[in-house]
Parts: structure tokens; sequence; C-alpha cells
């Protein structure tokens, strides 16, 4: 695969600039253009507070078609009396510096809850946004788009072969205030595919329902919440229907976003450590959700796996305690790293070979598994989280200062 910093996707241009949104001297807004109107997809938060630029999106976006995306860091515009004001205005703005229909552009805004956004800085930087486009701009768009997060959470995938390969690119940002329900954070996703009008929201949510919908920091969802996916056709590669090319593109774009919500897990806000919480044996997979989130959510679990504590008796508190009729005679739990396994409780009490050094190990490192068997059914669910330190604390008590 091609470095990221020389990626490009054919059809888009991206670019970003510093704008002073809240603290001057930092990239804060960030443009994506299509060569053309194209495809578009949106999934948006299930959040009854949602941001003005989620509403306005999800109107745009009816039509099933956008040229261009506007983000900017530092300012949610959200529970402001002239929030949707301000996000028609700004996307205006673009829409004139790009001579582009003002519906055909989509935003977001993601940073402080309850200030207004400074739509003079935001509207004054629209000039060098647009001369800073460039087909190579993804990692300036990446950057631009990040609040607490300590990296660039920037991927992409190809699929298929020789002349009938496409490619899909992924840029997403989110370290706190994540629990998606619908979607993630913010993640923009751009294909080179040529997908026909109405194909595109059925693969994002299916991809999005097994990633970054599987996905919690903290347990809140965010009012900007977007998961928006752009396929600009410049490839000539159609993907349809049942074909070779549809299955292939689906697995590509399951695996880029499953690669995006791992780096999110890992990225949590103070996080030094993120891993999986499986769930099998439920009655229903709704079961094996809610108990699974319900132990990835908890405190006392979460702060135990932050100094690799196999402390296993917070694991089947919180399940018991997620609304789940279970039977704790029935359940299990077991510790997993790629390199290693250890069985850690049997029908709800200690199992006899448990090996405490060897739990601790594998808690000690990153990506492991923490898997509970409910004995009730077939179902799972698996969820990605992160634990829980004192940094998370400092970040969030000093998130406005």
């Amino acid at each position: 695969m091609a470095a990221i910093a020389n990626l490009v996707i054919p059809g888009f241009r991206c670019g970003a600039t510093p704008a002073a949104i809240r603290k001057p001297g930092r990239l804060d807004l960030g443009l994506i253009v299509a060569d053309r109107p194209c495809v578009a997809a949106g999934l948006f938060t299930q959040n009854r507070v949602k941001a003005p630029a989620v509403i306005l999106n999800a109107k745009r976006l009816r039509r099933g078609y956008a040229q261009a995306i506007l983000v900017n860091s530092g300012n949610a515009n959200t529970c402001v009396p002239d929030g949707m004001s301000a996000a028609k205005a700004a996307t205006a703005a673009a829409a004139a510096a790009l001579c582009l229909l003002p519906r055909l552009v989509l935003m977001n805004s993601t940073g402080v809850i309850g200030e207004p956004l400074p739509l003079d800085r935001l509207t004054a930087a629209i000039p060098a946004l647009a001369a800073s486009l460039r087909p190579d701009g993804w990692p300036d768009f990446a950057r631009a788009i990040m609040t607490t997060d300590t990296r660039m959470k920037l991927f992409y995938r190809t699929a298929g072969r020789g002349r009938n390969t496409v490619t899909i690119a992924a840029a997403a940002k989110g370290a706190g205030m994540i629990m998606p329900n619908m979607a993630t954070m913010l993640c923009y996703v751009l294909t080179d595919a040529e997908l026909p009008a109405g194909a595109l929201r059925q693969p994002l949510a299916a991809a999005a329902e097994r990633s970054l919908n599987a996905l919690t920091i903290d347990g809140d969802t965010s009012t900007s919440d977007s998961l928006i996916l752009m396929a600009s056709g410049a490839s000539g590669v159609r993907v349809d229907g049942a074909a070779r090319s549809a299955r292939l593109f689906r697995a590509a774009l399951d695996d880029l976003l499953l690669e995006t919500a791992e780096a999110i897990a890992a990225d949590g806000e103070g996080a030094t450590r993120w891993f999986r919480v499986t769930v099998a044996g439920a009655a229903t997979a709704a079961e094996a959700d809610r108990v699974a989130r319900r132990i990835a959510n908890s405190p006392l679990v979460k702060t135990a796996l932050h100094a690799a504590d196999p402390n296993w008796g917070r694991i089947l508190a919180a399940a018991g305690s997620a609304g789940v009729p279970l039977d704790p005679g029935r359940v299990s739990v077991r510790f997993e790293s790629v390199a290693s396994s250890v069985p850690v409780a049997r029908n709800g009490v200690l199992a006899a070979d448990y090996d405490e050094a060897k739990a601790r190990k594998i808690l000690a490192g990153a990506g492991f598994t923490v898997r509970v068997s409910l004995g009730r059914g077939r179902a799972s669910r698996t969820i990605l989280a992160c634990d829980l330190s004192a940094d998370y604390v400092r970040i969030n008590a000093e998130y406005r200062t």
C-alpha cells in the first residue's frame, strides 16, 4: 500500500487551514471537495440534542448527492440561538468560494457545546481553505478535525484487481464523549468506486453496526456524531448488486471501519490500552449487546483493567446489572490475547485452573478480549472499549480551560 501521506482518492481534493475557531495557530478548518456532485449517504447521532449541522446534513442528503464537506473543530455550534443560521452561512460561503450549489455542501462542527460559532473568523478563512485543496491533502484534513485526539485516524483499503481496483479511505476524529448510537464521532469515507444512487446507506449502516457502532469510550453519545460516505465514481469501476465487485467493496469497507474503530478505542481520552468485550451465549443479539456495553462502560471494570488487575468479580457484577435475566451459575469468563488465553470463571465461580499471573500478563497488553458466556443461547456481540485512567478526569475537567 502507498504511504498515507501520499494517498490520493481519485475524484476528490482535501485541505485545511487555521481559522482561530477556538485557539489561534492550529489547523481547525478542513474541507473535502469532489470534482463533481457524487453519490453520498450519511448516518447521524440519535441523541435528541443534535447539532444544527447534523440536522442540515440529514436534510441535504435526502437527495442522495453531495459535493463538499466543511468541518471545523474547537466549537460544536450546538445549543446556541443562531446555530442553524451559522451552519447555513458557513456552507454558503464555502459554496460561493468553490462555485457549488449550497445544497451540495455538508458541514460538521465539533468541540465545545453552548458557545456561538465565530462565523466571522470561519468565513474569513474560506479563501485560504479553498486554496489549500489538493489531491493528497487527506492528512491536513485529518489533523484539522481533531479535538482531544492525540493522533490522526486515517486509513485506507483497496478492493478488486488490476483495472477493476477501487480505493476506499477513511478519516475520523474521536477520543471522548463516545458511545455512538448510529455511527461514530466524525468519520468521512471517500471512494472512487462508481455506485448507483441509493446504494450506499445499507452497506454503510451494516459496516458501522459491526465496528463504529460497537464502540464505547465513556458511555456518552455526542450531539454531532456523523458518518458520511461519498463515492466519486472516478475509477470507472461499477460496484452494484450481488456482483463480486460489490462483495469485495463491502468487505473492504467493513475492514476499514473496524480498523478506524479500534484506533479510536486506542486513543480514548487518557487511555493506556484498548480491549474487546465479547458476550456470547445470549438468548438474543439485543441481550448480548446490552451485557457487553454494560461491562465495557463499567467504571469499576475499566479502572481494574487500567491497572491490569484481573478483578473478575467486577465483570460478573456488571453483567448481572445489565437487566438481562441471566443465571449466574451458567456464566463463564475468559481473558484472551493473540498469544494466550486463561479461563477465569466457570459456572459463576473461580475456575479451578485459573492462573492469575497469566491473567495479569494478558491484561497488561492492548487489544485483549474479555470473553463472557451467558449460557442462555447462541447470540453474541463484541464491543470495543478502553481503560479509564486519572487522565480522563483531568482532560475533561480542563476541557474548556
